[in-house]
């Protein structure tokens, strides 16, 4: 059978690709939740940083929100499945891209938690446009260069030279 519809494999008892998108769309949710549970955590640790007094109100605001986002993700997860009748939609990417959005903005939030309580892993990504931004074309061969010379270690024997 030749279908790529979802509910259609696995009434034909073509298992792989049910479990398949089994396993993609279970953990994009699982992501999802725990995205927001580090939200959760840097939220608190700037609240304690910044003196301010930690309450069950964020806690509820946190399942409000993993509320709201498992309902749209889930309702992604439907169109997937419906959409899954054309031969060009084999994965429920639509489940993938709302879970990707979810986790870019908690990813965001936990970034601006850190930033209010002047983490320096809140500057990072910063950084690396700062970097990337001076990097020169002859910095970058010479980069390529050096790291040319590095040995595979899994190459290398017990007594530190190469098996090469």
């Amino acid at each position: 059978m030749n279908s790529t519809f979802i509910i259609e494999q696995a009434v034909s008892g073509n298992w792989g690709t049910v479990i398949v998108w089994s396993y993609v769309v279970a953990l994009s949710s699982i992501f999802i939740l725990f995205a927001s549970g580090v939200d959760f955590y840097t939220g608190v640790r700037r609240a304690r940083a910044n003196g301010e007094k930690v309450y069950s109100g964020g806690f509820r605001k946190t399942i409000n929100k993993d509320i709201n986002y498992l309902i749209v993700f889930f309702l992604a997860t439907f169109i997937d499945v419906l959409a899954s009748s054309f031969p060009f939609w084999r994965l429920p990417y639509l489940s993938v891209l709302v879970g990707i959005a979810c986790i870019v903005i908690e990813g965001k939030s936990v970034l601006e938690n850190q930033r209010a309580t002047k983490e320096n892993a809140a500057d990072i990504p910063f950084e690396i446009r700062d970097i990337i931004k001076n990097v020169s074309a002859g910095d970058l061969n010479k980069l390529i260069n050096y790291a040319k010379q590095i040995p595979d270690p899994t190459k290398i024997s017990d007594n530190g030279s190469t098996t090469d």
